[in-house]
């Protein structure tokens, strides 16, 4: 986990600071409110009281390079609201898994009908040229 958020920490410390900034900032406007929201989902499952939000904040983000967050506070006598700070530790995972799915789904039904319509244009022209050629009438 350290080496991988030392290059990680390396990664964005380049991108944040160069001409390529853009890329930092274009980077976290789909993954950070999805980031965000699951940590608040989680918090508010667990009763956190949320003291502070901010989905996405692309300009401040260039100079603290915190694209985003959710301060919370919570009872530490409740064991309800302590275990709750694992759960919404891992939100992100789970909220991230869930949406990367549903783009799946939704994306792989349109390729499926974007396949289909494809193989009509391509195909059906050959097996109608082929039939010609054979003298069938009717393909089967």
């Amino acid at each position: 986990g350290i080496i991988i958020k030392f290059i990680n920490d390396k990664i964005f410390d380049k991108l944040r600071d160069s001409s390529k900034s853009w890329i930092y900032i274009l980077s976290g406007i789909v993954g950070t409110p999805i980031h965000e929201l699951s940590h608040l989902i989680v918090d508010k499952l667990f009763l956190h009281k949320i003291t502070g939000l901010a989905l996405y904040r692309p300009i401040k983000c260039r100079k603290d390079g915190v694209m985003g967050y959710v301060n919370t506070s919570y009872n530490p006598n409740s064991m309800y609201q302590t275990i709750g700070t694992f759960f919404g530790g891992i939100a992100p995972l789970i909220g991230g898994s869930i949406s990367l799915i549903l783009l799946i789904i939704c994306f792989l039904s349109k390729l499926i009908t974007f396949l289909k319509v494809l193989k009509d244009l391509i195909f059906l022209p050959l097996k109608n040229s082929a039939s010609k050629r054979l003298g069938v009438t009717r393909l089967q």
